[in-house]
């Protein structure tokens, strides 16, 4: 049910392109936790998040997806050349783990 809303999240966002007089000042947030669990790669013409996310920008779309390794999203998606456009088409990307969170923590006190 999560993956059909996300798509439906989706396709809605990319509909904004279809209107050249839209503003951009409102932005659309897709924030996914366990994102391995709804992962899609779409081919021949479907939506999926390797398209999304080469057109959201234009379309003023933010995503922010957890997951737990790149390993996780791609075994998810099945196909090791699939998992790295995709992973690819997020641009900027930062990753942090429970003992770099703390460790970022303790130093600052």
């Amino acid at each position: 049910m999560g993956t059909l809303i996300k798509l439906r999240f989706q396709q809605s966002v990319l509909d904004r392109l279809k209107f050249p007089t839209r503003g951009l000042e409102r932005s659309a947030v897709l924030l996914i936790d366990e994102y391995q669990d709804v992962v899609t790669v779409g081919g021949a013409g479907t939506i999926g998040d390797t398209s999304y996310l080469a057109k959201g920008r234009e379309a003023a779309a933010i995503t922010i997806a957890a997951s737990q390794s790149n390993i996780s999203i791609e075994n998810a998606v099945g196909k090791e050349r699939a998992a790295k456009e995709l992973i690819q088409n997020f641009g900027r990307a930062s990753w942090a783990t429970p003992r770099t969170w703390l460790r970022s923590e303790a130093t600052r006190n």
